[in-house]
């Protein structure tokens, strides 16, 4: 596991082609960039089984999120996160 900011969790739920569909959205920081092209934090977001919402404890948080590599399109990797815990409340950025 690593250690991420989350600054937002959204649970979404909807009904699409008949189908509920259900998830929750993370946004987190992971490092700052300072290069040529980008200055400070950029948001990451993820979409994760909507379980990962009752995790969120308080955001922001400091957070260790594990992510495991699945098989996408046309066979390119994608990350998928697979558990988050609560570290603290304590965020330096």
């Amino acid at each position: 596991m690593s250690k991420f900011v989350v600054v937002c969790a959204n649970k979404y739920s909807f009904v699409s082609d008949g189908k509920k569909v259900e998830g929750c959205k993370i946004v987190y920081f992971d490092r700052k960039e300072d290069n040529d092209s980008v200055r400070g934090y950029q948001p990451l977001i993820v979409n994760c089984d909507v379980s990962i919402f009752d995790k969120i404890k308080n955001v922001p948080g400091l957070y260790d999120i594990d992510f495991k590599m699945v098989p996408g399109q046309k066979g390119k990797v994608s990350l998928v996160l697979n558990d988050i815990n609560y570290v603290n409340d304590e965020v330096v950025l």
